[in-house]
C-alpha cells in the first residue's frame, strides 16, 4: 500500500475512533415500585369520636415503578425513577377515652421505609430510601430522604445512581395542587383525597468510556487495501 494510501487510512480510522468514541450508546433502566403503604394511628378511637372508631384508616403512600432509558456517556444525568402518590385521610391523634382537641390530641409521625428494585442495562440492584410521615390535626406533611447509592458496572463502564430527597412538604402548604375535573370546576380535596401525583429523581452519574469493537477497525482499514 502507497505511503498516500497509508496515511489516508491511519486519518480515516483515527477520525471513526473519535466519532464512536463519542457516539452515544443508549441504555435502559427500570425502577420498581412499593406500597400502598397506610398508616392508621396505633390507638383505636373511641365511640364518641366524630368518625368512629373505623373512620381513620390513615394516610396512604405509594411508589409507582418507572421505565427509561440515558446515554452512557460520561456525565450527570437527573432521571425520573418512581412517581409517589399521597392520599390523605382522617388519622387519630387523640387516647382511647378522649377525642377532644387539643386537649387529648396528640402529632404523630409515621417513619417510611420504600426499598425499590433498580435495573441498569442487564445489573440488578436496590434502592434503600427513608422518610417521613406527619400526621397533624389540621395538615399533614411528608418528606424522604437522599437514597443511598448503587453502582452499577456496564462493559467498563460505572454508573452511580443516588435517590434525589424529596421535601418536606404539607398536603395543603406547599403541596402541588389538585387538579380541578373540569375547567370550570375549582379544585377539591374530599377526604380521602389523592393528592396530585409527584415525580421522584436520581442522580446517574457514568464513568469512564464506551470501548470500540476491534471490527469495526478492520472494517475501516478492509475499504482501502
Amino acid at each position: 500500500m502507497k505511503l498516500a494510501n497509508a496515511i489516508f487510512v491511519a486519518a480515516a480510522i483515527l477520525g471513526m475512533a473519535l466519532v464512536i468514541s463519542a457516539a452515544a450508546v443508549t441504555v435502559n433502566y427500570t425502577v420498581g415500585g412499593t406500597g400502598p403503604m397506610q398508616f392508621p394511628a396505633a390507638t383505636t378511637p373511641p365511640e364518641g369520636s366524630p368518625w368512629g372508631p373505623n373512620g381513620y384508616p390513615g394516610d396512604t403512600v405509594e411508589f409507582l415503578g418507572h421505565s427509561g432509558s440515558f446515554d452512557l456517556a460520561p456525565g450527570t444525568y437527573v432521571l425520573k425513577i418512581n412517581t409517589l402518590l399521597w392520599t390523605i385521610d382522617y388519622t387519630y391523634g387523640g387516647t382511647e377515652t378522649c377525642w377532644d382537641w387539643p386537649d387529648c390530641w396528640s402529632e404523630l409521625s409515621f417513619p417510611l421505609n420504600a426499598p425499590r428494585s433498580i435495573t441498569v442495562h442487564t445489573s440488578n440492584g436496590a434502592i434503600a430510601q427513608t422518610g417521613l410521615l406527619e400526621c397533624n390535626y389540621d395538615d399533614d406533611y411528608l418528606g424522604f430522604n437522599a437514597g443511598s447509592t448503587v453502582t452499577f458496572n456496564i462493559s467498563g463502564i460505572t454508573v452511580y445512581v443516588t435517590p434525589l430527597a424529596v421535601p418536606r412538604t404539607g398536603a395543603f402548604s406547599g403541596w402541588p395542587p389538585i387538579l380541578p375535573s373540569s375547567p370550570e370546576q375549582a379544585p377539591m380535596c374530599n377526604i380521602p383525597c389523592q393528592l396530585t401525583a409527584v415525580d421522584v429523581y436520581a442522580q446517574f452519574v457514568v464513568e469512564g468510556t464506551v470501548p470500540v469493537e476491534p471490527t469495526t477497525w478492520s472494517r475501516v482499514k478492509a475499504l482501502y487495501e
